[in-house]
């Protein structure tokens, strides 16, 4: 189980538990981690947290991990597409 949460002046906030999530690591100088579970799709970049794409469709995530550019697939398809949250 991972707990994702994010602490702003000395404030903890829960935002969501994942449980039994499918992980990918692309090669990627924007994007650290993909990670999927139960329609929330989490996308950590590589230098300034993460967010969470709620109700994001599972063929987004694989069409996401087969991608030649993850950082340009996420501008294109992902971004502005579905209700998310900034973590940071």
């Amino acid at each position: 189980m991972v707990v994702i949460f994010y602490v702003r002046r000395f404030k903890l906030k829960i935002i969501f538990i994942m449980e039994n999530f499918d992980q990918h690591v692309p090669q990627s100088t924007f994007i650290k981690e993909i990670r999927y579970s139960e329609n929330h799709l989490t996308i950590y970049f590589q230098r300034d947290g993460a967010v969470i794409d709620y109700e994001a469709p599972r063929d987004v995530y694989d069409s996401m991990c087969g991608a030649e550019s993850a950082g340009k697939f996420y501008h294109k398809n992902i971004k502005g597409h579905y209700e998310s949250k900034r973590i940071k």
